[in-house]
């Protein structure tokens, strides 16, 4: 059973200790957010110690995952793809992470593949690909 507490402006966030029996059950009907559109894009971050969730009220089944990897500083290129990306819809930004000496950011677009618009984007991208830098593009669909 989930205790309601109530978020107010002085709190950034909300805070609650439930039972753990495998799986997660989140009241998001007293959130108007949640209220408009009739998917959710859950993204879940995982380390040794926690797993972090960001959920997103979107109106489409189906977006793009973009993951730009590099092993060096990537500030240059990522100046490149931001100008590439600025007309698109980003929905969530990972910022730029550090693993293994590898530099890593993920962005996630309303955006999918039968999009005209993914084409030229695809294009783009792949020029600024190269023995440095790796961009890896998925689409993530309705999980059923």
């Amino acid at each position: 059973m989930l205790t309601q507490v109530k978020m107010t402006e002085k709190n950034l966030t909300i805070g609650y200790i439930e039972k753990y029996d495998g799986t997660l059950r989140l009241n998001l009907s007293k959130n108007n957010l949640f209220q408009k559109d009739q998917f959710l894009l859950i993204i879940q971050a995982n380390t040794k110690d926690f797993s972090r969730f960001m959920i997103y009220p979107i109106n489409v089944n189906k977006i793009l995952k973009i993951t730009v990897s590099c092993f060096r500083e990537i500030v240059e290129d990522l100046e490149q793809i931001s100008s590439l990306l600025k007309n698109f819809k980003i929905i969530h930004n990972s910022g730029l992470t550090v693993r293994d000496n590898i530099f890593i950011v993920e962005l996630y677009l309303k955006l999918r593949f039968s999009n005209s618009k993914y084409k030229d984007l695809k294009t783009s991208l792949d020029k600024i690909k190269n023995k440095h830098i790796d961009i890896d593009i998925e689409e993530i669909s309705l999980n059923i």
